[in-house]
């Protein structure tokens, strides 16, 4: 195998966000930058997000699973300081002052996309929770003072939670992507002030997406269902009333992690679980039965853009732990700008690496 094709990879770490020519990558509390290629990392600071039990027990990996000690998310603000959103709450981070705040502010559930808004120029992320009697459900915004406040809630019976928020430059507009089941499972849009909020694609699971990429006339995204065959689908933005999504290919599993490269192209991962329940229950923890949606115990990576076609660049095998106690296989990507020709990705749960960090040379996937 070619050299570009080898695998970088740092055990235990987790991606977040690129900083300058940097990557930040998290372990347990603690912050670290490490160059591109994971050859040189550095510890930066460390943060009050869990008790030192939890931190000293989060050192063994199947520990730092049961725990969800790894589900930290962030993003690089223009002012170049880290947001990171944690269970231990929400800290602004300088890192080249080594120094963080937390943030005054409570957001349901774990989180795991936000969206930094040019057209608002503020910070926008949703609730997200079980939600079994899909109550009150909000999006907070933070403006650049720092400041939080609900920018929108959905009422009681809308939606279970928020997956994803995504903005339309070109029309002024957001679009909203809710799940999981019924009338919950929709694509919604609203206006640059949110005043105007409604659903504009609802077709069953087949609107349910955690993930969304546009261009001039259509919306791609990646179903996220278990009951069938999941697709790659693009919706036409002329839509009319309800529009149904057109599927373009069937992919390996559900996906709820999206990438855009430094070029005209992206990656999208699939995620190995288990069926559905409808109440978590002691049994249930250990079920290991795939749904039919999923169809192996294998991660993908696909990677190319819907006018050239996309191909399967990366592979990995889900370890035999129960994924609804141990975190499912899945495969995450980092926010931010990435200039360099390595794809950086978070295995979790992998069978030969249990979670990791890994860069990808992308160079000869282009050819």
């Amino acid at each position: 195998m070619s050299e570009t094709y080898k695998l970088k990879r740092r055990k235990g770490y987790r991606p977040l966000s690129y900083f300058e020519d940097k990557l930040i990558l998290i372990k347990g509390p603690d912050l670290f930058l490490s160059d591109l290629e994971l050859k040189d990392i550095n510890h930066i600071l460390r943060l009050p997000i869990y008790s030192n039990l939890k931190r000293l027990i989060g050192r063994l990996n199947i520990f730092s699973r049961l725990f969800r000690l790894n589900s930290s998310i962030g993003i690089v603000l223009k002012s170049k300081k880290l947001l990171l959103i944690s269970k231990g709450g929400i800290f602004l981070c300088d890192l080249m002052k080594r120094k963080y705040i937390k943030e005054n502010v409570s957001i349901k559930g774990n989180p795991f996309y936000l969206l930094e808004s040019k057209l608002r120029k503020s910070v926008l992320i949703g609730d997200y929770t079980f939600n079994i009697f899909k109550k009150k459900c909000s999006i907070y915004e933070r403006n650049s003072n720092g400041l939080w406040s609900i920018l929108f809630s959905f009422q009681e019976g809308d939606v279970n939670h928020i997956h994803s928020i995504h903005e339309d430059l070109r029309n002024n507009c957001f679009y909203i992507l809710t799940g999981d089941f019924g009338r919950a499972s929709s694509i919604w849009k609203a206006d640059l002030n949110f005043k105007n909020v409604y659903i504009i694609s609802h077709h069953g699971q087949s609107t349910r997406a955690c993930w969304m990429t546009q261009d001039e006339n259509y919306l791609y995204y990646a179903s996220d269902r278990q009951d069938e065959i999941n697709y790659f689908y693009r919706l036409a933005k002329d839509f009319k009333s309800n529009p149904f999504p057109e599927p373009l290919f069937p992919i390996n599993g559900p996906s709820i992690n999206f990438f855009k490269c430094n070029n005209s192209k992206f990656v999208f991962s699939t995620v190995v679980e288990p069926i559905s329940i409808k109440k978590n229950s002691f049994f249930a923890l250990w079920d290991s039965r795939l749904p039919p949606g999923v169809l192996s115990n294998n991660m993908f990576i696909y990677y190319g853009s819907p006018e050239k076609g996309f191909k399967v660049i990366h592979i990995s095998k889900k370890d035999f732990l129960p994924p609804r106690l141990f975190q499912f296989g899945d495969i995450y990507f980092p926010t931010g700008l990435n200039k360099s020709n390595y794809l950086h990705f978070y295995e979790q749960a992998s069978e030969l690496n249990g979670t990791s960090t890994v860069a990808l040379n992308l160079t000869n996937y282009d050819n």
